[in-house]
């Protein structure tokens, strides 16, 4: 979706600027105010530049009622601040159906289902499931790193409750759509995270003759991860683990790496308490005893 307007977030420039939010990076940046300068030159009845839209537009070319274009901001923003039930209220009063509102509603569901109770994941789970249904019957041939991430997420984490096929199949669809995801927009950080953890945890224990490329490939995600966003704690804590328990033998300065990651861990997250305890058996197994060199 592309909108034209005056400002949005971190400028106060009064040149005219296009603001692309159909990709998932994009929708981030949505202002509210860039949709206020719209509704006051259609009252002014003055009308819109018109430019060659791409053919993505005719999937969410939610401009054309203005409205349910604010709302769509509003839930954007409350998006932004963490807010998701606030952000899904807003949402939810947009009357059409349009691509962007229901990729944004996704990752809510999504945010929603990482911080509630196991006994509620699987409700918010359906409810995704739900708008990349919606996603696929407006716009069947889509390339959104946004919705083919949010894809890898079911085959990854609810596949039991959506896809039929065994868990093998299922985590290669999911590191599939990961892969996707990061080739639509190399910038979309969270697949990396999950590529990463599906590559330690799962495909490695799946596919155990191929145990040491899925790790080696899961470090290469998780160090990209850490040079787009150097302050999340479970990336550290997962790369921790991976230097701890698989690589520590093949790899040289694999125990303090998995120390300088379990530490960087503790940082940014003081109360992290798997990333103590691990850092404790590490401790305990090498730095300790000195085993590592016997």
């Amino acid at each position: 979706m592309i909108v034209w307007g005056k400002y949005f977030y971190g400028n106060n420039s009064p040149n005219e600027i296009k603001l692309d939010v159909s990709s998932g990076s994009g929708v981030n940046r949505f202002s509210e105010r860039a949709l206020l300068e719209i509704i006051q030159e259609r009252q002014e009845d003055r009308p819109l530049p018109t430019y060659p839209y791409p053919d993505f537009i005719k999937y969410t070319n939610i401009t054309q009622d203005l409205e349910d274009a604010v709302l769509f901001a509003r839930g954007n923003e409350k998006i932004q601040d963490e807010s998701f039930e606030e952000a899904i209220n807003y949402l939810e009063n947009v009357q059409g159906s349009y691509v962007p509102v229901h990729l944004q509603f996704a990752k809510c569901f999504e945010n929603l289902a990482e911080l509630s109770p196991s006994s509620k994941k699987a409700g918010y789970f359906m409810r995704l499931v739900s708008r990349l249904d919606s996603v696929s019957q407006l716009a069947p041939d889509i390339k959104n790193a946004q919705y083919a991430y949010y894809q890898g997420i079911l085959y990854d984490l609810y596949g039991t409750g959506v896809y039929k096929g065994t868990v093998k199949a299922r985590a290669k669809a999911a590191q599939e759509a990961y892969t996707q995801a990061i080739q639509l927009d190399e910038a979309f950080v969270k697949a990396y995270f999950r590529r990463g953890r599906l590559y330690q945890y799962k495909l490695s224990t799946y596919f155990k003759n191929k145990a040491d490329v899925y790790y080696d490939s899961a470090l290469l995600d998780y160090n990209a991860y850490i040079a787009r966003n150097p302050d999340f704690a479970y990336v550290y804590h997962d790369k921790g683990r991976l230097y701890h328990y698989h690589l520590i033998r093949r790899v040289p300065g694999a125990v303090d790496s998995a120390l300088a990651s379990y530490s960087r861990a503790i940082e940014l997250e003081p109360e992290f308490v798997y990333a103590y305890e691990d850092r404790g058996r590490l401790y305990q197994t090498y730095l300790e005893d000195d085993k590592l060199d016997q």
